[in-house]
């Protein structure tokens, strides 16, 4: 229960191994979901919404472990307002360029750009950089998730 419960906690810090744990495990449910979704409205039309409701706690336990990520970086959650709606801002900016225009032109392109720029960062900043070392203002570290093994003697 206790593990459950830290899913979905905005406390503490997470570190990069379950940082990518849960991220893998969150999008395969949100495949499984997504296809399930997809077989139900074939079959019984607007009843598809059920499924789509699981998606919000999967979201939740996503948004979450993203914002302990931040943490261990000794970095605000407001970040992810950064990361995650700059390039929705950007690609919506390109979208009505297009509609303007045509075809966007070089703007539409360096928007494009822009997005696919803050998207790299976010994924370097919370998916690969080393968290800040020792105590932070968000807690001590996490563990790592990794298990030492002993050394046996031979």
């Amino acid at each position: 229960m206790d593990r459950l419960k830290a899913l979905f906690s905005f406390q503490g810090r997470a570190s990069r191994l379950t940082y990518w744990r849960v991220g893998l495990a969150t999008s395969a449910v949100l495949a499984v979901l997504w296809i399930v979704t997809i077989f139900v409205a074939m079959g019984a039309g607007s009843i598809a919404a059920i499924p789509l409701l699981l998606f919000l706690p999967v979201l939740v336990v996503n948004l979450a472990v993203s914002v302990r990520r931040l943490h261990d970086r000794n970095k605000s959650a407001w970040w992810l307002l950064f990361f995650w709606a700059g390039p929705l801002l950007l690609l919506g900016f390109t979208q009505w360029l297009v509609d303007q225009t045509g075809e966007g032109g070089s703007a539409a392109m360096i928007a494009i750009l822009g997005a696919l720029a803050l998207q790299l960062w976010a994924l370097v900043e919370i998916g690969f950089r080393r968290g800040s070392p020792g105590e932070n203002r968000f807690g001590p570290p996490p563990p790592s998730g990794l298990r030492r093994r002993k050394l046996k003697a031979a």
